[in-house]
């Protein structure tokens, strides 16, 4: 095996025979979950190559010309490309005495130059008319979501009374919207180019893959807050600026979900528990370093540490805008009862003493995601909209476009209770998505920050409950492993990585040393401290698991049309009946009918 070095800028091409060439580190890009191939150290070239940079800062037209630099990697008659990237003409170090070159940093040209690129791009959300995806036999062909929902009606907010939004949006449909604005006349279009399942199983798919449960992802409805504040106006919001790289930054805190691009050019958005092998189905084991062929390689390598500074006393995430509003006085609002819960606000996880690590004053490190851009307190929106600004986005599920009360209700996991949009507050969406890669296997979970105190003591509102991760944080590090690079050699990194001291690590980092042709390879494997206070700790579970909640709306029909007249009008009568879920399987209803009035025409001019 050999490598060939290339650089190449405008017509100009030279193979060249560097003095020395950095190593290419694979590892998780810094804030991200997918993998980058980076250099890591310069590139130092002489005599005909120091002529050839030479040539090229001469003939530049602007100074930061970019320069090409390839590595090819050839295996007997097969050649590929191994890796790519470019540097400016400000990168290079001139030695003009000894006719040395210097290319201090090769950055790497990858799939996701262009996303990083253009990420602050500002989009008008509004831009985007979504196809209109209501019930069957609903029959508006209105461009946006239209749902209904019981509210105040307030002088300032809601003065006709209005119980119907018409200003919705599928959240899923707007942020592909939002990738295709963003890569628009980039050259990189084709990797929005895809639908919303193509885009996301995480966010599509009828069987969520991390819980197994129905997908109520799916059926998230994104609105401006201004309209949400104002279901009876005719003044909607018609600007909404937000860019990419705002939105991916709250969907990791919101879904703990992240982006990149797969190997089709394509954007895609997933779980994090999906990229510990890229898929959803769990690793096996693709290397196997107690085999006798790596005997040699594994000789003084039985070494490992922990990285104590990734565990945390206390980690969660929170809502800005939906605390706020929670906790403000309302004048619209003026019942002594808040109408809302506090678990959309924040959902926490506080770990025992055993096992915490603390720094020399005694304090526990903490981490705490933050999400600004969106809200899911439907209630203390339409409800106390004084508390809430006119600016940012709410979200709301909604499934049942003809009922009265189309924001579906769901299960909050702390206090037990039902609330409206209560399957997007922040406990719910946490229990569900966001107990991979905790600092500890068991805590206690709460919508409190700081450890829970009942403010009545004779109260029996739920603050905590004790709750097991899904997975923990992989902290301990085994000493590197050299393995040879040769023809014939085949190491599969994708899966779980058998070293003989742990059966499942998995890598951390590749270092590719082209000189040498090795590859220095980094494992870790999960956290050993399972620190577990609840030795009788049972999950907890959805009241009725089997069955729909009991008040949950199932279904509406259409019962009956008729009409009647008076002397003046035509009365167009619907009735509907509502099918509500009972809580054991069984079903109660609910009827209620509209009424259109229309005057009647007359002989005389129209």
């Amino acid at each position: 095996m050999s490598y060939i070095y290339h650089l190449e800028y405008a017509t100009r091409t030279k193979v060249i025979q560097p003095q020395s060439v950095g190593k290419i580190v694979v590892a998780r890009e810094q804030d991200e979950a997918f993998f980058r191939e980076k250099m890591n150290g310069s590139v130092v070239v002489v005599g005909e190559d120091y002529d050839f940079l030479r040539d090229a800062e001469f003939f530049a037209l602007e100074c930061c010309q970019e320069i090409t630099f390839l590595i090819e990697r050839t295996c007997g008659t097969t050649k590929e490309l191994f890796w790519e990237g470019y540097f400016t003409l400000y990168d290079i170090e001139w030695d003009l005495d000894n006719r040395t070159a210097t290319i201090k940093k090769v950055n790497v040209r990858d799939r996701y130059n262009v996303i990083f690129s253009n990420w602050h791009k500002e989009v008008n959300w509004f831009g985007y008319i979504p196809p209109h995806r209501p019930a069957a036999t609903y029959p508006s062909v209105h461009p946006l979501v239209r749902f209904n929902n019981t509210t105040l009606g307030s002088p300032e907010y809601n003065p006709s009374g209005s119980t119907t939004w018409t200003r919705g949006f599928y959240f899923n449909y707007a942020i592909l919207f939002l990738v295709k604005e963003t890569l628009k006349e980039t050259g990189a279009e084709a990797y929005s180019d895809i639908t919303e399942a193509q885009m996301s199983q995480f966010l599509t798919a009828e069987t969520n893959p991390v819980n197994g449960k129905s997908n109520f992802l799916k059926d998230v409805i994104l609105m401006h807050i201004s309209d949400a504040k104002r279901p009876g106006s005719t003044e909607w919001a018609d600007t909404g600026i937000v860019t990419l790289k705002e939105v991916l930054a709250d969907l990791k805190s919101l879904y703990n979900a992240y982006w990149f691009v797969d190997d089709d050019g394509h954007f895609r958005i997933e779980h994090l528990s999906f990229f510990s092998n890229f898929s959803y189905t769990p690793p096996g084991i693709t290397l196997d370093l107690t085999e006798v062929r790596f005997k040699d390689a594994m000789k003084g390598t039985n070494q490992y540490s922990y990285q104590t500074e990734l565990l945390k006393g206390r980690e969660g995430v929170e809502q800005t805008i939906s605390a706020a509003g929670y906790e403000a006085k309302s004048e619209v609002w003026t019942q002594f009862a808040n109408p809302s819960s506090p678990e959309f606000s924040g959902a926490y996880m506080v770990y025992g003493e055993s096992c915490v690590p603390r720094d020399d004053k005694g304090e526990a490190s903490t981490e705490f995601k933050i999400i600004n851009l969106f809200t899911t307190d439907w209630r203390t929106v339409t409800f106390k909209p004084d508390t809430v600004p006119d600016q940012g986005w709410v979200l709301v599920h909604v499934t049942n476009f003809l009922a009265e009360d189309g924001v579906n209700y769901g299960w909050c996991p702390v206090s037990g209770d039902r609330y409206i949009n209560g399957d997007l507050s922040m406990t719910r969406l946490y229990f569900e998505f966001g107990r991979t890669d905790l600092s500890f296997n068991y805590g206690m979970f709460s919508w409190q920050k700081e450890q829970p105190k009942l403010v009545d003591p004779e109260s029996n509102y739920i603050t905590e409950r004790p709750l097991k991760a899904r997975t923990v944080k992989r902290v301990k590090t085994f000493k590197a492993i050299e393995l040879d690079m040769c023809c014939g050699d085949d190491y599969d990194f994708s899966g779980f990585i058998k070293h003989p001291l742990d059966d499942n690590c998995v890598v951390e980092q590749l270092e590719y040393d082209t000189e040498q042709q090795i590859v220095t390879m980094t494992v870790k494997s999960a956290n050993e401290c399972t620190d577990i206070p609840f030795p009788d700790y049972e999950e907890i579970l959805e009241p009725n698991p089997d069955c729909p909640l009991e008040g949950q709306l199932l279904r509406t029909e259409q019962t009956r049309r008729y009409s009647a007249h008076t002397a003046i009008n035509y009365v167009y009568i619907t009735e509907f009946t509502d099918y509500y879920a009972d809580g054991e399987c069984g079903e109660y209803t609910k009827t209620r009918e509209t009424r259109t009035v229309s005057p009647k025409r007359t002989n005389g001019p129209r």
